[in-house]
């Protein structure tokens, strides 16, 4: 075939495809999906056409669809049969195999002579038949092995096809007795009904006469032959049908009718006889072609002579020889076109092969010979008009492709005609769908791979999501068969990344179409294939609802199914751990899966399944387990609840000893193990707790001054204890640690190697400022890169980092090392740091980033845009600190560095900001959305109406709900109102959008929220409960009673312990109510997970309650030690005259210390931060008091004076501590530091103190970084002086300050202004700071303007960042002279604080963010710049702020809300526009303004506050934060010095 006829053969098979796309479509079916979403499972032919309709280029050669041999003949097409039948073709006879024409003789021929493989519909019986007897070839005179088993079987004879009766016979002659005794000696075989049946009779009679030698001798010649006689005479005796028979005497003497059948069978037989004299036949006629020899074929002169002296033969014995006339082709390149030419009728094999076929007559076959491909290909277009029964049709068609395919070359394509090629073999593979026989015959063994590889590519680059969810809904089994085939293709993590992105309802839907069995083989082959497999971790969500849909699909899990899920383990939810069978914990496999994937599970996974273990009956109670098995379980022991641990038997715990290193034990766990372990060691204390290892760190302090006194900071319980600070089991803030910081203290330092050092690394914290100071370069260097940040102070970070700059060279290198130190980073050593340096060290900045305060960030970033002024690109790291002044990022690099900015942290707005860009530089699309990732956060409210497609704007939602990041409250809200303008939401698009979605909801939607939906959000909240402390009180509050009305059966009157597990965090929000309903004994299991979660304060007092009836704890005049240890901080919700009933030897000072530190640690920790309410820390500090009254009694008023013993207390000590307390005072004074109080206690005048004692500034070292107002209330005169504090009269340096932290507040203003303050270092420690009086900030900022030489329109952004709260220290004449430019760049800085300046004072600095130089007019701000400028807001102009518009308004900080006076809040907002505010918003209006407001105000901010309308304005009362009073742990502290 020509290059250019290539088009047209393609277009012509397009057409072919495209037809029987249609047809075999409409013949074998398409599965679809019914109205539940359900889909019938497909078979593969379904998927391979599925993949054809839908542009999957499957590779249909390589699955073997393509002509290896010559293809059998077609079936009848009566479209297309002969009005008459040519006269050279006599058509085989039916129920007869040995008609006149045999179409494959020469196929055949070359089968004989091993040239190709195999026949298509040819078994090897017929071969043999034909080489060995017919066609007299050398093959093997002996049948094949199994010739004679096939004839000893009778369901053979009826398999045979119709019209082979040549295995009949050949049974018959060959294999007589078991013909005889298989067919002749059956009756009821033979009355079957069989197209053999006549035929088998006539062999049975014929078995029983005579040989017929003698009648086949009597019957020649001359006798009417027929072809069964001729069949049997040859079959009796060969010798006589050559010799007798084959003579051309005899021929000739056969009648005309039977000469020619005659012929050809004779004729194949005299090629090999041996009866013949070849050499005299050779002299009589030379040109006797029998009898040459293939030497004298290759005689080129001698074949030219003889070829036209007898033309017949030559044609016999050349031509109509196909491997013959290969292997002479070379010699003789006359021969092809010869034979060609001389054939009988001009007609070619491939022509007399049409003539058998049943097409009609009018057919021009004249270029078959010449041009086979084209004519074919002509002849399939013609069949495309045939109107025929679908099914013969297309067998017809799949012949005539294969046929056209078989007659192309089968090499010298170029790759075009390899495309023409590949074309033919999709169409061949369409048309072989409908024959099981042919389908499975052609598709090779291994073609699974190539069709998941086709698979997997289409499901990369298909976009239609519809597309992707029907292929896997109907097809998943047919790919996981497939897949089994081919375990480790890569097709497998593609369909698992699919099924993650697959709408939950989707894939159950999937599994539910699926029979179990293909179900577990594909989790079978999952569980193998996991380990291999990348599949995106991150995806927690959907990884979770993927594992929760697979245990969904088997509600009874056996021990098999549970190990092919153990990987996702990790990832599953409360509720789906709850439905596992406890009895499966008994079993070894579960076990072991359950102890591989441990280290991966969270916490609250873990302790689901150690719920599980005590509900399992079959393991008994605790003290009863066995030591195997509580080996296998040990990483779940330390999640049962501390009740049930403390049941572990001293010899179980000792049979563990090896295993306790690899689990994390809590304090009372902990030493419940080291109290078990000493009781059964013998030996001297010290000998005992030096074997105890690092469980000596659980130990009270009390317990190891009686077993091993501290002493030798080398010795090694010391190193034991000093090990545990640096891992983190022995807390930091002990007395513990405060025992081992005066030990390390008192050693030389010249003594301490680098290693040493290292190990000290976890004390470092409590050690001081005084001893960083003593450390030479050397020590400091080996000690720098085993800190973390968040474990030291800014004074230590700023002294540590001022020695390491000032001794090194600071590369890139040791950059890296010093990220720790970040936080004391001051002008000095940011100075000495190079700027390349800085930019490039941003992986390790990411964690010490958070922790440095805005002054040192606004320094950071002035000092790299100073290098490059119009800077457009920041280090990542630093990103989300530039302001928008400095934000010079375009839509060209946002757009061209996806990847980049994708998953940046960027602010609210940044995003409005560099979102604004983009819209104004392209044109977005959903696509444009999600490329940008957390950037469509800055998406406006107009952009999401234009999306108007249902599917598009829900599409946009999921993109923006999948943010990390919160979506700013002006798009929240628009979100709410465009899904409550449009048509309802189904359940199944709920569940797509997502938990965070749903959660956002307001509250009045959330009680609508269909049931999926709900579990949807229980399963998120479990595993991240931080989401619900972002949300408003009553939407929190809202969730919790609609998760409670989803799990709470009707009729239960109390709420059960299986569903406060599900619950999780939400079980905190319940009402007062439902709180009262909650079974009591089901509390003893959880108050350790109660510790941890965030309770309304409505639960938290109905739980006080609860915890004092008789089904709980009982009157706390009856409690243990193990009750108060269970409770923990739960003790702080018990009314304070039941704390005070707790027996005093059960509050001793151990128990105490840890009470008072879990409390602080929730205080400080984020959820405790976020969860705290208004007025929550007064309660709590009432209850502290009561818990801490025995031991003393403090004075009210600050005094600089000890402290007295209460009257009438039992203890009796000295009024000063003895000196082995000196940590617990160290201790008391850092508290009093952290903890701002209207009556704290105070004895700082070194005075007073005994000699030996720390100076206050080794107090000092623990100022925190957490601003709170430290109220004074008469601080006594001299107690805060320099000499007093760090025994030096010169000026206060800024690690002095750091070190004072909010004790600084309580300088004088003579003080305040002999500090030294000559850059923004020490300026940017005082303020951060919030307290302070009018005077104080004036003399500061007097000071700072004096020393450091600076003009008040010098202040640039470090300085203005630095001033902080004291900005408001500047007169207001002061504030007009600030440069604008540089003031809009500190407005993010500066906005974030809830500023002291008068009303003139904010409208003046509001002034200035609104000059051409800054953000120009209000009006023409975007909401990006209100939420920049944050409480800097408050102070725009009244006509500004009234005249803003919703978009405008829901773009102020509630903090600004908080900061607007309450005469001019009045004014400027309109019931309407209080009504678009948002809940956040609504909440920050203080008491001041809501008592000004009109009714109609005060309705519309209760209103927007509850998601409401027409809420109450009782219910939108706020009420005034507290500031909190003394910290009992300071109290405790100190009272530790008595003893």
């Amino acid at each position: 075939m020509g290059r250019s006829l290539y088009p047209s053969f393609r277009r012509k098979v397009s057409r072919v495809t495209g037809l029987l796309v249609d047809k075999v479509s409409v013949a074998l079916g398409v599965p679809q999906s019914d109205r539940e979403g359900k889909c019938t499972v497909g078979t593969l032919q379904q998927l391979l056409l599925w993949g054809i309709r839908h542009n999957i280029s499957w590779n249909a050669r390589t699955l073997g669809f393509k002509s290896r041999t010559f293809p059998s003949p077609p079936p009848i097409l009566s479209c297309m049969q002969p009005a008459r039948k040519p006269p050279q073709v006599t058509k085989r006879a039916s129920g007869d195999a040995w008609g006149a024409s045999w179409p494959s003789a020469e196929v055949l021929e070359s089968a004989c002579n091993d040239t190709i493989p195999g026949l298509p519909g040819i078994s090897n019986f017929t071969v043999y038949l034909y080489c060995s007897l017919f066609n007299g070839s050398d093959s093997s005179s002996q049948p094949p092995s199994d010739l004679g088993a096939a004839c000893s079987s009778s369901a053979w004879y009826f398999s045979s096809p119709s019209g082979d009766s040549m295995w009949v016979r050949t049974c018959r002659e060959y294999f007589p007795g078991q013909f005889n005794t298989t067919v002749c000696s059956n009756a009821s075989l033979l009355q079957l009904p069989s197209p053999n049946q006549p035929l088998m009779e006539q062999l049975c009679a014929n078995l029983s006469l005579p040989p017929k030698g003698d009648s086949c001798l009597e019957g020649l010649p001359g006798a009417p032959w027929s072809q069964e006689d001729f069949w049997s005479c040859f079959l009796e005796n060969q010798t006589l049908w050559t010799q007798r028979l084959c003579t051309n005497e005899s021929l000739q003497a056969v009648p005309a009718n039977s000469s020619t059948w005659i012929s050809r069978r004779c004729h194949g037989h005299q090629l090999q006889t041996k009866t013949l004299n070849s050499s005299l036949l050779r002299n009589s006629d030379p040109c006797n072609f029998h009898a040459w020899s293939l030497q004298a074929l290759r005689n080129a002169s001698l074949v030219e002579q003889c070829r036209e002296v007898n033309p017949a033969r030559f044609q016999e014995l050349v031509c109509e020889n196909s491997s013959l006339l290969q292997s002479l082709e070379s010699s003789h390149p006359w021969l092809m076109d010869h034979c060609l030419d001389s054939l009988q009728n001009g007609q070619c094999f491939l022509q007399r092969l049409l003539d058998i076929l049943p097409i009609s007559s009018h057919v021009d076959a004249s270029w078959l010979c010449r041009d086979p491909a084209s004519y074919l290909l002509g002849l399939v277009s013609q069949l495309t008009h045939c109107e025929e029964e679908t099914s013969h049709w297309i067998l017809s068609m799949n012949y005539l492709l294969r046929l056209l395919e078989f007659t192309l070359p089968s090499s010298e394509l170029d790759e075009v005609g390899q495309a023409a090629r590949d074309q033919l073999s999709e169409a061949i593979l369409l048309s072989s769908l409908l024959d099981n026989g042919s389908f499975w015959a052609l598709l090779k063994v291994n073609s699974s791979l190539s069709i998941l590889q086709a698979v997997g590519q289409y499901l990369r680059q298909e976009h239609d999501t519809s597309f992707k969810k029907e292929l896997l809904s109907c097809f998943s089994p047919v790919l996981w068969d497939l897949i089994q085939r081919e375990e480790g293709a890569p097709a497998l993590e593609v369909l698992v990344q699919e099924y993650l992105q697959m709408p939950q309802e989707n894939f159950q839907q999937l599994l539910l179409s699926a029979e179990s069995e293909a179900v577990q083989r594909f989790l079978a082959l999952l569980h193998r294939s996991w380990p291999q497999l990348q599949v995106p971790m991150s995806d927690e969500q959907a990884l979770q609802a993927l594992a929760s849909r697979l245990m969904g699909r088997f509600p009874q899990l056996t021990p098999q199914l549970f190990v092919d899920l153990s990987q996702f383990m990790p990832f599953m939810a409360v509720s789906d751990i709850m439905r596992v069978p406890p009895a499966l914990l008994a079993n070894e496999s579960v076990l072991a899966a359950l102890r591989s994937h441990s280290p991966h599970m969270k916490l609250v996974q873990k302790s689901a399944f150690a719920k599980l273990l005590l509900q399992a009956q079959l393991l008994g109670d605790v003290p009863t387990w066995r030591p195997g098995y509580l080996r296998t379980i040990q990483p779940l022991l330390p999640h049962l609840p501390l009740r049930c641990f403390v049941q572990l038997t001293p010899q179980q715990i000792q049979g563990l000893a090896d295993g306790w290193q690899d689990v994390r034990l809590r304090l009372a766990q902990g030493r419940h193990v080291a109290h078990s372990l000493i009781n059964v060691s013998r030996g001297a204390g010290e000998e005992q707790v030096h074997r105890l290892g690092t469980f000596a760190c659980y130990l009270s302090p009390g317990e190891l001054q009686v077993l091993a006194p501290l002493r030798d900071p080398w010795g090694p319980v010391e190193q034991s204890l000093l090990a545990c600070a640096a891992n983190g089991v022995l807390s930091q803030h002990g007395r513990v640690a405060y025992a081992l910081a005066d030990l390390l203290r008192s050693a030389s330092l010249a003594a301490v190697g680098p290693q040493e050092l290292r190990a000290w690394r976890g004390i470092v914290p409590e050690l001081g400022v005084r001893f960083l100071q003593r450390l030479s370069a050397t020590q400091v260097r080996a000690l720098i890169p085993e800190l973390q940040a968040a474990h030291l102070t800014p004074a230590q970070a700023s002294v540590l980092l001022t020695q390491a700059v000032r001794t090194e060279n600071v590369t890139e290198g040791v950059a890296s090392s010093l990220c720790p130190l970040l936080p004391g980073l001051g002008p000095e050593s940011l100075q000495a740091i190079p700027t390349p340096t800085l930019a490039q060290a941003c992986e390790c900045q990411a964690t010490a980033l958070p922790l440095l305060s805005a002054p040192q960030k606004a320094a950071l970033l002035q000092r790299l845009s100073r290098e490059q002024p119009a800077r457009s690109v920041w280090p990542d790291c630093l990103v989300p600190f530039v302001p928008l002044k400095l934000l010079h990022l375009d839509a060209a690099t946002l757009l061209g560095q996806r990847g980049r900015f994708w998953e940046l942290p960027w602010s609210q707005q940044q995003a409005q900001f560099l979102w604004r860009k983009v819209e104004a530089g392209t044109s977005v699309s959903q696509d444009t959305i999600r490329a940008l990732g957390t950037l469509a956060a800055g998406m406006g409210c107009a952009r999401l109406q234009q999306f108007r497609r249902r599917a598009d704007f829900l599409g946009v939602l999921r993109v923006l709900y999948a943010c990390p990041s919160s979506l700013p409250g002006s798009l929240r809200r628009c979100v709410w109102e465009e899904v409550r303008r449009r048509p309802g939401l189904s359940g199944e698009e709920l569940v797509w959008l997502g938990p965070k979605f749903l959660m956002d909801l307001p509250a009045k939607l959330v009680d609508k929220l269909p049931n999926d939906s709900v579990r949807l959000i229980l399963d998120y909240v479990s595993s991240h409960p931080q989401s619900l402390l972002v949300l408003p009180p009553h939407r929190r509050a809202a969730l919790a009673h609609r998760a409670l009305r989803l799990l709470r059966a009707p009729a239960e009157t109390e709420i059960p312990g299986e569903v406060l597990d599900l619950l999780g965090p939400l079980l905190g929000f319940l009402g007062q109510e439902a709180a009262a309903r909650i079974q009591p004994e089901s509390l003893l299991l959880r108050l350790e997970e109660l510790q941890g979660a965030c309770l309304a304060e409505g639960f938290a007092e109905e739980l006080g309650r609860l915890l004092l009836t008789e089904r709980v704890l009982g009157p706390p005049q009856r409690w243990s030690l193990l009750d108060v240890q269970q409770l923990g901080r739960l003790v702080f919700l018990l009314p304070v005259e039941s704390i005070r009933l707790i027996p005093r030897e059960v509050r001793s000072r151990d128990t105490l210390e840890q009470l008072l530190q879990s409390q602080q640690e929730w205080e400080h920790s984020e959820p405790g931060r976020l969860c705290q309410a208004p007025g929550a820390q007064g309660r709590v500090r009432s209850r502290k008091e009561a818990l801490v009254a025995w031991l003393t009694l403090f004075p009210a008023a600050l005094t600089c004076a000890p402290p007295t013993l209460r009257p009438g207390a039992q203890h009796r000590s000295p009024a000063w501590p003895r000196p082995t307390s000196r940590a617990a005072w160290v201790s008391s004074v850092r508290t009093l530091h952290s903890r701002p109080s209207s009556s704290v206690p105070l004895w700082a005048k070194p005075s007073r103190a005994p000699a030996g004692w720390p100076r206050l500034s080794e107090c000092a070292v623990w100022a925190p970084h957490q601003q709170r107002i430290w109220r004074d209330s008469g601080k006594p005169k001299g107690c805060f002086t320099a000499n007093n504090l760090f025994g030096t009269a010169q000026p206060l340096q800024p690690v002095h300050l750091l070190q004072l932290g909010l004790l600084a507040t309580q300088l004088s203003e003579q003080e305040l202004q002999e500090l030294e303050l000559s850059n923004w270092g020490a300026l940017s420690v005082l303020g951060v700071l919030e307290g302070w009086t009018a005077r104080q900030m004036r003399a500061i900022v007097s000071s700072f303007l004096r020393q450091s030489g600076v003009s008040v329109q010098g202040l640039a952004l470090p300085e203005l960042a630095a001033l902080g709260h004291l900005l408001c220290g500047l007169r207001a004449d002061e504030m007009r002279m600030l440069n604008s430019q540089e003031f809009s760049q500190a407005a993010p800085f500066v906005g974030s604080l809830r500023l002291g300046c008068s009303e003139r004072q904010l409208e003046t600095l509001a002034e200035l963010l609104t000059s051409h130089s800054a953000f120009g007019p209000v009006s023409s701000w975007g909401p990006e710049i209100f939420t920049e400028i944050g409480t800097l807001a408050a102070g725009l102009q009244d006509i500004a702020l009234s005249s803003l518009v919703p978009e405008q308004i829901r773009a102020l900080t509630p903090l600004a809300i908080a900061g607007i006076p309450a005469p001019k809040f009045t004014v400027v907002f309109s019931p309407a526009q209080l009504l678009g505010f948002t809940s956040a918003q609504a909440s920050a209006v203080t008491p001041q303004q809501r008592a000004r407001l009109s009714a109609q105000q005060r309705q519309a901010v209760a209103s927007a506050q509850y998601e409401v309308e027409g809420a109450q304005d009782g219910r939108g009362r706020n009420h005034a934060r507290c500031h909190p009073g003394p910290s009992a742990l300071a109290l405790l502290c100190l009272m530790y010095s008595f003893g």
